[in-house]
């Protein structure tokens, strides 16, 4: 079970997702070509997207260099933006939200390999018809990357969100999906458990639920989920 934990700007953070023994190790990095300026609303988060900087990622990455797969999500609508925050930041996968063409996919795989690419559908909390056409997404995009992500969509928010969506939808797309699918959205120590149980996934990230608040991790919710998914791992 990959366990992936996205983080922030600060290096003790990293270091403990590290050290506790997650798989990958991610952070995100707003770039000047970013159409959705919905997480800058808030005071909170604009704060946290100040302070995540290129730099800063690049920094972290090199101290976790090795002990972690170190995934980079460069927010942009721009092709060549992305690859040059990726170049930039360093790090063994990239990690895509946007809505690029399935052509512009092939492209950036082209052009990163032979690092990895991991791409985010996002699912509400709302039944298969609302979710038909991200769904249908997904399976277009299965020979191009080497992870599926699936997020929750609320509103303008896809992703850090704190919510859960329609765990039904997710395990229909985990059972037709041939490459590794890692489960997002609202998880927690207290349901991630539920969640595999349910779903199935190869992997399953977390963020916003193991928070202090925007921006800090606590260490005790972090080592608590890692505890989780390997006990559930070890016992199946």
């Amino acid at each position: 079970m990959i366990i992936q934990i996205y983080t922030y700007y600060v290096l003790e953070d990293a270091l403990f997702i590290a050290e506790v023994g997650a798989d990958h190790l991610g952070i995100t990095v707003m770039g000047e070509e970013w159409e959705n300026k919905v997480y800058l609303e808030d005071e909170a988060w604009r704060k946290v997207f100040e302070l995540t900087t290129i730099d800063t990622a690049r920094d972290i990455f090199r101290a976790v260099e090795g002990r972690v797969k170190r995934v980079f999500m460069p927010l942009s609508t721009s092709i060549d933006e992305t690859l040059s925050m990726f170049k930039e930041a360093g790090g063994d996968i990239l990690h895509l939200i946007y809505g690029f063409t399935l052509d512009e996919l092939r492209e950036i795989k082209e052009r990163i390999r032979p690092k990895e690419l991991i791409l985010s559908v996002f699912f509400t909390n709302g039944g298969w018809e609302e979710n038909r056409e991200e769904f249908e997404r997904a399976l277009k995009v299965e020979d191009v990357v080497d992870y599926l992500l699936i997020d929750t969509k609320v509103g303008a928010w896809q992703g850090v969100t704190g919510r859960t969506h329609n765990w039904d939808i997710s395990r229909e797309l985990v059972q037709q999906y041939s490459k590794p699918v890692i489960l997002a959205g609202g998880l927690s120590p207290e349901n991630v458990m539920e969640a595999v149980e349910k779903v199935k996934p190869d992997g399953v990230d977390a963020c916003t639920r193991l928070d202090s608040y925007p921006g800090k991790k606590d260490h005790e919710k972090v080592r608590r989920f890692v505890e989780v998914v390997r006990k559930w791992e070890s016992s199946t």
